[in-house]
């Protein structure tokens, strides 16, 4: 792995969407730094852009504290939007101070990357086959991006938590039934349950088969607009309830007028919230 220092960029997070960013030598921030720059990976042989949000707490000079870390799919949608939403809840002690980092592509074929590393299995898509990178995509989490961010900021290894909305809700289903132990809290949106006949549900059922419990913090989402996603994820969480793990922690919410685009914002406040607080 190695880091492309070169395209380390300082910025200041402002309004809600836009990200400027420079080449500027870095500065002294008052609210809150973020730090962007490309990841090339040994095991996918390709690049990605990180996004990286300190708290306002972060100070260099201190290695005595240590921060929980919050990874997120799709950063570039998503973290633009959620990184000044987070850093002002934890502002105003809504929720802690956490290290939020977003996850990217650099890449114009954005669509199949996606696809490769989020689903689990492989199938054909307009005349081609696609998909089924799932745990090639996980492996590069935790074996080299996590390693990274753990050496690099203030850390908290004992205390991380994944979100990802869409093909990343499925992902992180994904790494819960396969590697539950990569993240201690998921916060699962809009999951597609869908993908290749519902094979993530078979996933579940062969974690049932081989554990008796499940200690996990687990906040699934979906807007009430996104029709059979809706009755998707009641699905998913009503076999996971039926197991009785002893220490799952699982609650759901189906979020009024919103859809599979706008339901991101508001179920990820809601969500970061809610599993800080019940923790």
């Amino acid at each position: 792995m190695r880091l492309l220092l070169s395209t380390i960029f300082f910025v200041l997070v402002v309004s809600v969407g836009s990200v400027s960013a420079g080449t500027a030598e870095p500065v002294s921030f008052t609210r809150g730094e973020i730090l962007s720059f490309y990841y090339q990976s040994d095991l996918l042989a390709r690049q990605y852009q990180i996004d990286v949000l300190l708290p306002k707490e972060y100070d260099p000079k201190n290695d005595t504290v240590q921060y929980p870390v919050v990874y997120m799919l799709d950063g570039y949608l998503d973290f633009p939007m959620m990184a000044p939403n987070f850093f002002k809840q934890s502002a105003t002690g809504k929720i802690p101070a956490f290290i939020f980092v977003g996850i990217d592509y650099v890449d114009d074929s954005l669509g199949k990357l996606r696809r490769l590393d989020l689903t689990p299995t492989a199938v054909e898509m307009d005349g081609e086959i696609q998909g089924g990178g799932a745990n090639q995509f996980l492996e590069f989490i935790n074996e080299e991006l996590k390693p990274f961010i753990n050496n690099t900021f203030p850390a908290d290894q004992q205390d991380q938590t994944f979100m990802g909305h869409s093909l990343g809700g499925l992902f992180a289903l994904h790494t819960l039934f396969t590697q539950p132990d990569s993240f201690h809290r998921y916060i699962i949106a809009s999951p597609s349950v869908w993908w290749d006949d519902k094979v993530i549900l078979a996933k579940e059922r062969h974690y049932a088969e081989y554990n008796a419990d499940m200690n996990k913090h687990i906040f699934m989402f979906v807007g009430k607009e996104e029709g059979f996603m809706v009755k998707d994820m009641k699905q998913l969480v009503r076999r996971l309830e039926s197991r009785n793990y002893p220490s799952l922690k699982l609650s759901k919410k189906v979020f009024k007028g919103e859809n599979h685009l706008t339901v991101p914002v508001v179920g990820y406040n809601f969500g970061i919230r809610k599993i800080f607080k019940e923790d």
